[in-house]
């Protein structure tokens, strides 16, 4: 096992775990702290708040009506880990920041799945929202509301690792698979 694989496993290793810590720790504040549906703190007067939301569906509360979700998200959320560890594996010396990238999207998913392993719902408590002015009016005609659907640590690290990792593919990633092509081309020739 070569020094930057350590390191690289390390570094997976110290996001997932502190990714995952700290959402696992600023729900149980919310659920400790604010009553479900009414607690608020408010933030950033008339735009950001913590609240107390429980969705029991996937992303902007979608299927949450359905009570064969959890039955989906479950063994969603373990092939997710397969495949995020699959990758990991298959690094190359390069990709020095991938394994943060994947290290937060295995926070997210993790964090997520023990609430819905647990609680059978997820915890969400960051609402941001607009209460008046022209940008309301407009959010309202053209989505019905004036506010983001709540969400939590661990949508924050899923959204920051995709990011990265696309990122990563579209610049470093597209870089090496032309010069591996070439290599292929060349030793062909």
């Amino acid at each position: 096992m070569s020094r930057r694989l350590s390191l690289r496993n390390g570094l997976f290793a110290v996001v997932a775990v502190v990714g995952i810590v700290l959402d696992q720790l600023t729900k149980m504040w919310v659920r400790g702290n604010l009553e479900l549906g009414r607690g608020r703190v408010s933030v950033i007067d008339g735009f950001f708040e913590i609240v107390h939301v429980e969705n029991t569906g996937a992303a902007f509360g979608m299927l949450s009506d359905q009570p064969w979700a959890m039955y989906v998200f479950i063994p969603f959320t373990l092939i997710a880990v397969g495949v995020l560890i699959s990758l990991l594996r298959e690094l190359p010396d390069e990709a020095v920041f991938m394994p943060v990238s994947l290290g937060l999207i295995l926070a997210g998913a993790i964090g997520n799945f023990l609430d819905r392993a647990i609680y059978q719902s997820v915890t969400d408590f960051l609402r941001f929202y607009v209460e008046s002015g022209g940008l309301a009016d407009f959010l309202y005609e053209q989505f019905g509301t004036r506010e983001w659907p709540s969400f939590n640590v661990a949508d924050i690290c899923i959204v920051v690792g995709v990011i990265l990792f696309i990122g990563w593919e579209l610049t470093v990633g597209r870089k090496l698979r032309a010069e591996e092509e070439a290599a292929e081309q060349a030793e062909a020739a």
